[in-house]
């Protein structure tokens, strides 16, 4: 499927959501990693605003933050990207 076509059908799913969101009479949220340009993007073109960035916090060994990658469906989560084998 082209790139145009995705973005149109995850604008009008987003669009479907909040929409059902909103006749509940609640207010619907987003959040993604501050890196995630595309769900940032996303967000925007649906209507959301920025009112606030969170930071995340991980347990383990530190990594360089490019060794990092986004997790789809983590809420902007980050997990190390998988390390290369150079067969030793």
């Amino acid at each position: 499927m082209p790139d145009h076509h995705r973005e149109s059908l995850a604008l009008a799913c987003v669009a479907g959501l909040t929409a059902d969101v909103r006749a509940r009479g609640r207010t619907a949220s987003w959040c993604c990693s501050r890196d995630d340009r595309p769900s940032r993007l996303l967000a925007w073109t649906a209507g959301f605003r920025l009112t606030r960035e969170h930071l995340h916090h991980a347990t383990g060994r530190a990594l360089a933050r490019t060794a990092w990658r986004a997790r789809p469906g983590a809420h902007g989560l980050a997990t190390p990207a998988p390390r290369v084998s150079r067969g030793r």
